[in-house]
């Protein structure tokens, strides 16, 4: 409650003040808060909530049969992520549930020792299948391509993604100081940057349209550019104050 739902409650009334004066809001702010409509990835807030709300639940029934929790996660992953992934069926924990039961069994069945001997295999599959669904999902967005199979192959890609990325971080982590450092600083900041990163974004726009740039006449490419430079700029200054306040808080008297 208070770490992940009171900031995002805040972040989500700053959004709603700032599209306001923008001119931009037309509907019922109830389901601007509690849906996380404001501004499309707060989706993951409200499955968060979700989620943490049942936990006790899913961790009572995962203790009992990991196994039978696995398959009936996967089950209703599959079930709502292929026949009610429209609308607004991507707030419901349905859709992601096999994914927090994975990481579950993960830690249960210390996965990451009994698959790195198989990584020579996960990392090529990995490659296909992202370059198959981000291809596939290119030529559907912009050319009318069938891809039905869109949302089960997103599944696997999840999956592979994750497993691919954490054997990678905890391989780099091990080894490298500054990586654990700058990754720790960001760790701690994280949850901020997730909330805040898409009002910045559309402040930028905002800047970009106004008056004061229009006349430089920038294309698209170079306003993405000068973008990304600006809030990485900024996210990298806010994790180092973070990072530097929490650990001057650790230093003894």
């Amino acid at each position: 409650l208070v770490r992940i739902v009171v900031p995002y409650l805040i972040a989500a009334l700053f959004y709603i003040l700032y599209f306001l004066k923008k001119g931009w809001l037309d509907g019922n702010y109830f389901e601007y808060l509690f849906l996380g409509t404001i501004s499309a990835h707060f989706y993951y807030v409200i499955v968060t909530v979700q989620i943490y709300m049942l936990f006790p639940l899913i961790l009572k029934l995962f203790n009992r049969n990991s196994a039978i929790v696995t398959a009936v996660s996967a089950i209703m992953t599959v079930i709502f992520s292929v026949f009610f992934y429209l609308g607004m069926w991507d707030r419901f924990f349905g859709q992601y549930i096999f994914y927090f039961v994975f990481g579950m069994l993960w830690k249960k069945y210390e996965l990451s020792g009994k698959i790195r001997k198989f990584m020579p295999l996960v990392f090529p599959a990995y490659i296909i299948v992202t370059v198959f669904h981000i291809r596939m999902m290119y030529l559907s967005s912009f050319y009318g391509a069938n891809y039905d199979s869109s949302q089960i192959v997103n599944i696997v890609f999840v999956l592979l993604s994750t497993i691919f990325l954490y054997m990678l971080s905890e391989k780099v982590l091990i080894k490298s100081k500054i990586v654990y450092t700058v990754s720790t600083a960001v760790s701690t900041s994280s949850y901020s940057i997730y909330l805040y990163h898409c009002l910045l974004l559309n402040i930028l726009r905002g800047v970009f349209k106004s008056d004061l740039l229009a006349w430089l006449g920038l294309t698209c490419l170079k306003r993405f550019f000068i973008s990304v430079i600006i809030v990485y700029a900024i996210i990298a200054c806010y994790c180092l104050i973070n990072y530097l306040r929490k650990a001057h808080k650790k230093i003894p008297n």
